[in-house]
């Protein structure tokens, strides 16, 4: 099954094979840019990858994947997330992540096409500082186990 994370084939097939990086996460306050805009490096957590191939075998409408991932700006760690893809057709997901940062959370939801290094779905709320949070998420294929997220908030 593939990812909308980034490219769609290309980067679960690494996360599963990999199943990378085991630095404990924890969650510090994240500060947006001098654009305004928060930037963060998704690395895959320890165990923070599960799929489920629904019948018939290959991609077919609702299978699933999981993930979490530890969110870093620079060596510095930042957060986390965890999220879903559902496959809603044969190249289409519905994707939902949650950034969880120190100052509250940031959740995402929208639909993702298979085959796109990069992809945009929209911020539907969150909690804390970004409670009532509205804007863009970008999701950016980096290499097999990381991806680039940038939140646009208005």
């Amino acid at each position: 099954m593939s990812s909308s994370r980034g490219s769609v084939g290309r980067r679960i097939a690494g996360l599963a094979a990999v199943g990378a990086t085991a630095t404990a996460a924890f969650a510090i306050s994240a500060g947006a840019d001098s654009t305004g805009v928060l930037r963060f490096d998704a690395r895959l957590a320890e165990g923070g990858f599960a799929s489920q191939d629904e019948a018939p075998p290959g991609e077919t409408s609702g299978d699933r994947l999981q993930f979490r991932d530890q969110l870093s700006r620079g060596s510095k760690l930042v957060g986390r997330d965890a999220g879903t893809c559902t496959r809603v057709s044969a190249d289409e997901q519905v994707c939902t992540f949650t950034l969880i940062l120190g100052s509250g959370q940031i959740v995402a939801t929208g639909l993702a096409r298979d085959g796109n290094r990069a992809y945009t779905i929209p911020v539907v709320g969150g909690t804390g500082r970004y409670a009532r949070a509205r804007g863009t998420f970008r999701v950016t294929d980096a290499a097999e186990t990381v991806a680039h997220y940038e939140v646009r908030l208005r």
